[in-house]
């Protein structure tokens, strides 16, 4: 065994060789002690559902440990040193990341386990080893596997086939109530959740999504109170999750509690980069929740505050960007930022001398310079309309333009110099 691989075997359940798994397979076998694709086809002896098939390859497997990863999914990091750790008493659990229209979705499922051992795994399509953790007195490392995928793992499961027999998963109503919550049925969704809430085998980051996901029922029966004391009391089992601090921000928002909006928003923010310890949790796209905060602080009218969070949207989104950028101008405008007008201002025009706009584009131009010149900011506007005066001498409106500006700027001889060469 080569003592710097992970004593892993890795398998590769259900996944079509792509170009992309194709190009990953030197980077897994470099770290793996052993890899495998595997074709459901040939585990027919050991049954016909993925919780058999599962069940027999870590059974079987000739390394301490199997890993598997299914549907098209890959590890968004190969930085996997920290599952040295392991051992049969401390487990590491895995996130899946789905990315929808709604934001990132995130789902605890135990994917890591140790080789040689009978039926860890319960349920039919849906793999859960709950049982066998919560039996033996599992615990976990305080980091986890992050896997990309395409397709949520519940999605396409047949809830009433899990359910048959003594087998069928214990988190089995944290499905059935999303499922329910899909279809926008609250009360049924509620009620799966409280079901949930009364098992005494729900691993934490099952509990703590059975929690969140009531309260979310919760917001949309207008039941704020209820909703709100269950986030404070999900955030105080484990503060490292991101939907609580959203529910809080939505409860506060319609509630139009500004400041309180603006704290969790904050507090959902600082909480970013750290994987959830929730399972079913959701994440909104940073560049989103900053330009929430940007509005929030407008609406309370903190307006340097506002334009901070303005600039930190412009960082981190690719879209509309020379809208942003215009957005972005006016606010830097009418807070006086000089330096930073500037900056915006040369993001929209890097090269003055080849403008290319048209009517509405040429006005804005000229309106931003009489901005600039409200705020007393003359060297700018004089430099512009200088360049475009001298690049272009016979344009009546340059000239007279530059003229004016060094009116204002107290210029007289120098604008007296130009009028001259005009007669």
């Amino acid at each position: 065994m080569d003592s710097k691989k992970l004593p892993i075997t890795l398998y590769l359940y259900n996944q079509p060789i792509s170009e992309r798994i194709s190009n990953l397979l030197e980077s897994y076998n470099e770290l793996f002690e052993k890899v495998e694709v595997i074709d459901t086809n040939l585990l027919v002896m050991a049954g016909d559902d993925k919780t058999s098939h599962w069940n027999y390859l870590a059974c079987h497997s000739e390394t301490p440990w199997v890993l598997f990863l299914d549907n098209n999914e890959y590890f968004e990091s190969l930085d996997l040193s920290f599952l040295h750790q392991i051992d049969q008493n401390t487990w590491c659990s895995c996130i899946i990341n789905i990315n929808t229209d709604k934001g990132i979705e995130s789902y605890h499922q135990v994917r890591l386990v140790p080789s040689g051992f009978e039926g860890i795994y319960q349920g039919v399509e849906l793999p859960d080893a709950s049982n066998y953790i919560l039996d033996n007195n599992i615990q976990f490392l305080n980091e986890s596997i992050n896997i990309q995928g395409d397709i949520v793992p519940w999605e396409y499961i047949d809830i009433s086939k899990e359910r048959i027999g003594l087998s069928s998963p214990v988190n089995l109503f944290l499905h059935e109530a999303r499922n329910y919550i899909a279809d926008q049925k609250f009360t049924q969704a509620a009620s799966a959740y409280r079901v949930a809430l009364k098992k005494e085998r729900l691993l934490p980051f099952d509990y703590l999504a059975a929690l969140n996901g009531l309260a979310r029922c919760y917001v949309e029966q207008h039941k704020w109170v209820r909703a709100l004391e269950l986030m404070e009391y999900s955030i105080e089992l484990e503060p490292q999750q991101h939907l609580p601090y959203l529910i809080q921000y939505k409860v506060y928002q319609l509630g139009k509690n500004w400041d309180a909006a603006v704290t969790s928003l904050n507090s959902y923010l600082a909480n970013y980069e750290s994987f959830s310890k929730s399972s079913h949790d959701v994440k909104i796209p940073y560049h989103e929740t900053v330009l929430e905060l940007s509005n929030l602080h407008l609406d309370l009218g903190k307006k340097d505050l506002a334009y901070e969070y303005y600039c930190d949207f412009l960082n981190t989104s690719l879209e509309n960007v020379r809208e942003s950028h215009h957005l972005a101008l006016k606010m830097a405008i009418g807070l006086e930022k000089k330096r930073e007008a500037n900056r915006h201002f040369k993001f929209l025009y890097p090269n003055i001398l080849e403008l290319d706009l048209d009517i509405i584009e040429t006005k804005q131009f000229h309106d931003y310079m009489e901005m600039f010149l409200e705020n007393n900011w003359h060297s700018i506007v004089e430099k512009v309309y200088t360049r475009l005066y001298e690049a272009n001498p016979t344009n009546r409106m340059y000239r007279r333009k530059l003229i004016a500006t060094l009116v204002r700027a107290d210029k007289l001889e120098l604008a007296r110099e130009i009028m001259q060469k005009v007669a």
